[in-house]
């Protein structure tokens, strides 16, 4: 098997600890470490079993190039681990107002990080494939196509997220300075996007529903490649007979009012179950909602390693999110990386959202977990999983299935490399 010099381009390096980082990392478990390198502008703890040869930009040093007038400098990975999802200036994580992110393009722009070192570092890795992750930032966006047109290299798309078509005005109170703003964020974002995909070969989607909305809006060759899980699938140690809810990973578009309403659901069934949620809240007023909720027992935040145990110790796994029209638009794509790790676990799935999510399509679609749009709904599916062990036996059936088929890391990591292999090759036969 051949593996081509591939320079991936990206937000957050390859990572073990955060879910963009680990979706991306397990694409290239395998690929030998002297042809991968990656740029990237945030990072938790880079994943160096993955990739060793990392070029970190961030937003601070971005600004300070702009503030002097020259080039953005290499940062150590060292002096900006716990950075991912950094896009405020200060190296703070914030909100992404429309102003911010428009002093972001700015702050980027004039190919701020085009410096002779970052050109040294492209020359002596020498790339054969580009692979971008599709991005909020225009300036990732443009780097990667300004080195697949300056080296004549192939660029394909790694795609999770459906930006493109989300104009991020909709149902939101902004006045008319803010639409104005957005109105030239979706602008400035959608030509520098639509001047990318005019270079992409091949773009790999992460559900369905992104992979149909954009072969409609671009064309172009697209496949979906869902995200891999080496969970192992273990249907013992269900304890149906006291049984544990759990909720794990993070709480934004408002995700905590979505898990008090499951709390008040697992309440009105017997006042003993409680919803185990862990993440790392946003703020002091999400952790008082939970210690408010009788329903909710708060954790924090986990490392990986005991994510494996409580997906294997859990009597029913939750997915939930708001329903909104605020964050309709915004959620549409949403596929969470803990689908693949659930639907692979042998434990019971439940997701609570909007039936209109790409996440809420592939369970009904799929028939691998149980889904509800509503409380009563959920009521319902929550007691079919405890009561009725032959409905519970053929859903964890083709949970498996769905999990060999869709989720297996090998399957997926050898499509992968003949997809890259291919739009490698034919560029070399032109």
């Amino acid at each position: 098997m051949e593996y081509p010099k591939v320079l991936v381009i990206s937000n957050n390096s390859c990572s073990k600890t955060s879910n963009n980082g680990r979706t991306l990392g397990n694409l290239f478990i395998g690929w030998p470490k002297d042809r991968l390198a990656q740029f990237c502008v945030s990072t938790t703890t880079p994943d160096y079993e993955v990739c060793d040869n990392y070029y970190l930009m961030t937003d601070r040093s971005a600004l300070d190039g702009f503030l002097h007038l020259r080039k953005g400098k290499r940062c150590r990975i060292e002096d900006n681990l716990g950075t991912e999802g950094n896009t405020s200036i200060n190296g703070k994580k914030q909100s992404k107002t429309p102003l911010k992110r428009l002093v972001r393009h700015f702050v980027w722009s004039g190919k701020r990080w085009n410096s002779k070192e970052f050109q040294k570092w492209i020359n002596d890795f020498n790339p054969e494939v580009v692979l971008v992750m599709n991005s909020d930032a225009t300036f990732i966006l443009d780097i990667a196509t300004e080195v697949t047109s300056k080296r004549n290299i192939p660029l394909v798309m790694f795609n999770t997220e459906g930006f493109y078509f989300i104009d991020a005005i909709k149902h939101r109170n902004y006045g008319p300075l803010k639409i104005a703003l957005q109105k030239c964020n979706n602008y400035i974002y959608r030509k520098h996007f639509r001047r990318m995909m005019k270079k992409v070969k091949l773009s790999i989607h992460l559900n369905s529903l992104l992979a149909r909305n954009f072969r409609n809006e671009f064309g172009g060759e697209h496949i979906v490649l869902y995200t891999g899980s080496g969970v192992q699938f273990d249907s013992s140690n269900l304890h149906i007979e006291k049984p544990s809810f759990a909720y794990m990973g993070n709480f934004g578009f408002d995700r905590p009012q979505a898990l008090v309403e499951i709390a008040d659901v697992l309440q009105s069934i017997n006042p003993s179950y409680m919803l185990d949620v862990y993440g790392k809240a946003p703020t002091e007023k999400v952790v008082q909602l939970f210690n408010e909720c009788p329903g909710i027992s708060y954790h924090g935040m986990i490392p990986y390693e005991k994510v494996i145990n409580i997906l294997h110790s859990t009597t029913i796994l939750i997915h939930a999110e708001v329903q909104s029209e605020r964050y309709e638009d915004s959620l549409r794509y949403g596929f969470s990386t803990k689908i693949a790790d659930s639907i692979s676990s042998g434990h019971p799935f439940l997701m609570f959202s909007s039936s209109e999510m790409a996440g809420a399509k592939y369970i009904i679609d799929t028939g691998a977990a149980w889904f509800a749009q509503n409380k009563t709904e959920l009521k319902d599916a929550i007691l079919t999983i405890l009561s009725d062990e032959v409905e519970r036996s053929r859903v964890l059936g083709v949970a498996r299935s769905v999990a060999e088929k869709n989720h297996s890391i090998e399957k997926n990591r050898e499509t992968f490399v003949n997809a890259i292999n291919s739009v490698f090759e034919q560029n070399q036969l032109k």
